[in-house]
């Protein structure tokens, strides 16, 4: 055979030929040949070591002659039998030898066979193996051109996970085992685009997503509107039945004790479902294409645009702000479905990011609420404002947004509705001050009088059963008060639980009020004192006394309703500017009163000179008298008795100056005129201890006139005057000036050459006393 020499154990051979029994005698020689000596054979053939085995064969046979030689010497029989047996074996050596070489020869036919065969064999397994191996790269390919397939499938399928696995598992796994081929070159520079088309179409779901979340936030907020109303409910039944809730307000600490719970979620529930999957799957897409940042960057531009497209450039609010709760409908979803996006999803959308949004809402929402707010004018529409606020506030607030800003303009939307309250309350009130006829008001019936009771501020006194009564104060009192309560209902029906600024609340309310009580009550009635009309005068102080006093009592209700620490807020400066218009309308009533005692003292003629006693008072004083009589039970009736008192004083003091006065501006006096002015003097003081006033009686208002009289007509009140203790006993009330005046008119009445004795003496005490106070005063 042909081929490279293997080494062959030729030794190994030998021994076992050597030893290998006799076949001769065996009965299956020539097969114990084939058995065992063939594969000896077969080796050294196919090792084609033929002419070295033989050598060794020879080499061996040789030494074993030499040997068996040596044997024979020494033992020639047993030679000779070993050489019978060698000759047997060389016999048998020769008959192998020639087996050996037909076997050679039938070796080398049968070994040129299987060759062509082993060729044809080894050239069959190259092709099964290049056939196995295009078998299995053509696989490879249709495995890559599949995947590649399947990967747009997907992509359609909305399937972004499994397709970005398949992407990977393509491009770092299948790719690589066929990389050689130019279609695979292909696909690899084609997968680039391919991520593309995947992260456009996680784009497009998520835009769906957001453009669907869009239209869902206004049945989110409405949803979440529905249940905090019902929350609202319960609580207030709640509190109703224990007294200790009714201190906490809704969303307070204890409130949400309450409400622990309460698992209701206005993304998922019977109505609705928001699945964020496809934000999730555009999270884990974008991330793992390594362009988050630009995720976040674009979702936050999107809902930045979704909130610009929210909140409209104007709002028009209608009688139930239909289109006002809408809007905050729209933005309480926003922001309830941004706040659980940062809650799922922290990684993305933190909790800054969705507060920094929430401030920016609010910001504008503020501002379009603050514009269609300022062009209203009707308080009514106000309220549903605030009504539609403190329900989007109370629901925000569940799920942890700051309202300060909301509450802030709440105070202002309050300010609002204080003023268009103030304009509305302004009218009405001017217009009670028209209509009102400034008389005692009549009630004609026991229940109008309990109506009256009912809307009054002060406590009325009850009146007998006759009716119809009349009451002190006129309409204007009853009206202002219904008025007042009305305002003051109203203002706190803005007010609500949750509202943080109650100080503020009051304080405004403390302002509100004396605004209108002192613009549009007490300056209007202010006004009206200008008028001559004495009786219509005593109305306004007696309306003035009333709302003096009410305000009072308004001011302990205020204070009673309002918290402890806030009481000295409340204090109304109206009260005060009551009390002052109240004691001018008593200044008009005493100028008005002391004016027409002007009047009739006007045509007051006395004779200074007179030669005769009059046997009465002076007709321009018995008017007088007569007229305070009339306009004290008439005019002045309704009138408390201090004040009555008070007029009777200022008018009977005025009438003593005047008296005093008229007396002091008289050049000459005679003795009966200084009688006739005496008589009138009686005439008053019997008018006043008459009266049945003991203050007015007990009163000195004449004391000045009496003095003055008595100095004119006691014959020793020049001695008197002069001397300290008579003088304070009998003249305390007269001044130097006024004596120096009173005995200058005594002096010149009459001529010192015409005088008796007496009379000189008189005179010239007169002179004395004269000169004397003079130079005391000059002193």
């Amino acid at each position: 055979m042909n081929g490279v020499a293997v080494p062959v154990d030729l030794e190994g051979h030998l021994r076992q030929i050597v030893n290998f029994p006799d076949t001769s005698a065996s009965a299956g020689g020539t097969e114990g040949v084939d058995s065992i000596l063939a594969p000896i054979f077969l080796d050294v053939i196919e090792h084609n070591a033929g002419p070295e085995f033989t050598e060794q064969l020879e080499a061996f046979t040789a030494e074993k002659v030499a040997e068996i030689e040596v044997m024979c010497n020494s033992n020639h029989q047993e030679f000779v039998g070993a050489v019978e047996k060698l000759l047997k074996a060389r016999q048998g050596a020769a008959g192998l030898r020639l087996q050996m070489v037909d076997l050679n020869n039938e070796l080398q036919k049968s070994g040129n066979a299987l060759t062509l065969v082993m060729r044809e064999h080894l050239q069959s397994q190259t092709t099964i193996q290049n056939i196995d191996e295009a078998i299995e790269t053509l696989q490879k390919c249709l495995r890559v051109l599949g995947l590649s397939n399947r990967i747009h499938e997907l992509i359609q399928r909305k399937k972004g996970y499994a397709a970005l696995r398949a992407l990977d598992e393509l491009q770092n796994v299948h790719l690589n085992e066929i990389i050689q081929f130019d279609f695979a070159e292909v696909i690899r520079q084609s997968i680039p685009a391919t991520r593309q088309l995947l992260q456009d179409s996680v784009m497009r779901d998520l835009k769906g997503w957001l453009l669907s979340i869009r239209e869902n936030s206004k049945l989110v907020g409405e949803m979440a509107f529905r249940h905090i109303e019902k929350k609202r409910e319960e609580w207030a039944s709640l509190s109703e039945m224990d007294p200790i809730l009714s201190n906490a307000g809704f969303n307070s600490a204890l409130q949400r004790v309450f409400d622990e719970q309460d698992e209701f979620d206005p993304l998922q529930n019977d109505m609705l479902s928001i699945n964020f999957q496809p934000l999730y799957e555009a999270i884990h897409i974008y991330t793992s294409l390594g362009k988050a940042e630009e995720l976040r960057d674009t979702y936050d531009a999107d809902r930045r645009k979704q909130m610009d497209l929210l909140i409209p450039s104007s709002l028009n609010v209608d009688e139930h702000a239909i289109e006002l709760q809408n809007l905050l409908a729209n933005i309480a979803g926003f922001a309830i479905i941004e706040r659980a996006t940062s809650i799922k999803v922290q990684t993305f959308r933190s909790a800054s990011e969705v507060e920094s949004l929430w401030d920016v809402m609010c910001a504008r929402v503020i501002d379009l609420i603050t514009d269609t707010v300022a062009k209203i004018v009707d308080s009514k529409l106000l309220l549903s404002v605030k009504d539609t606020l403190a329900l989007f506030m109370q629901t925000v607030q569940r799920y942890d947004f700051q309202i300060i800003q909301i509450e802030r303009y709440m105070l202002s939307l309050f300010r609002a509705y204080s003023d268009v309250l103030r304009r509305r309350f302004s009218s009405e009130f001017n217009q009670i001050i028209q209509d009102d006829n400034y008389m005692p008001m009549t009630v004609p019936s026991a229940q109008e009088f309990e109506v009256l009771r009912s809307v009054s501020l002060l406590p009325l006194e009850d009146v007998s059963n006759s009716f119809p009564q009349t009451l002190p104060f006129s309409q204007l009192y009853p009206s202002c008060c219904t008025n007042i309560r009305n305002f003051v209902n109203e203002y706190y029906m803005f007010s609500f639980v949750n509202m943080q600024s109650q100080h503020d609340v009051d304080e405004l309310l403390r302002k509100s009020l004396d605004e209108l009580l002192v613009a549009n009550v007490n300056q209007p009635l202010s006004l009206r004192l200008d008028s001559k009309n004495l009786a219509q005068i005593v109305q306004i102080l007696i309306n003035l006394e009333y709302l003096e006093n009410a305000c009072k009592a308004l001011e302990e209700l205020l204070v009673q309703s309002r918290s402890s620490h806030h009481a000295s807020m409340l204090k109304l400066s109206a009260t005060s500017e009551f009390g002052n218009n109240r004691k001018m309308a008593e200044k008009r009533i005493f100028e008005l009163v002391n004016s027409k005692i002007d009047d009739f003292l006007e045509i007051a003629d006395y004779d200074w000179l007179s030669s005769a006693k009059n046997s009465h008072p002076s007709a321009y004083l018995q008017d007088v008298v007569a007229f305070l009589t009339t306009v004290v039970r008439t005019a002045l009736q309704n009138l408390p008795q201090n004040i009555k008192t008070f007029v009777y004083f200022d008018a009977l003091d005025h009438l003593a100056t005047s008296l005093k006065n008229l007396i002091l501006s008289a050049k000459r006096l005679t003795e009966n005129a200084i009688a006739n002015f005496d008589l009138d003097v009686r005439y008053l003081e019997d008018l006043v201890q008459n009266l049945g006033d003991a203050s007015v009686a007990n009163a000195d208002t004449f004391l000045e006139l009496r003095q003055s009289v008595n100095l004119l007509k006691n014959e020793t009140s020049v001695e008197d005057y002069l001397q300290i203790q008579p003088r304070m006993r009998h003249y305390n009330r007269i001044s130097a000036q006024d004596a120096v005046s009173l005995f200058e008119k005594l002096l010149s009445n009459s001529s010192a050459y015409s005088l008796n004795a007496q009379q000189r003496e008189r005179r010239r005490l007169l002179e004395n006393a004269i000169t004397t106070l003079r130079s005391q005063r000059l002193k």
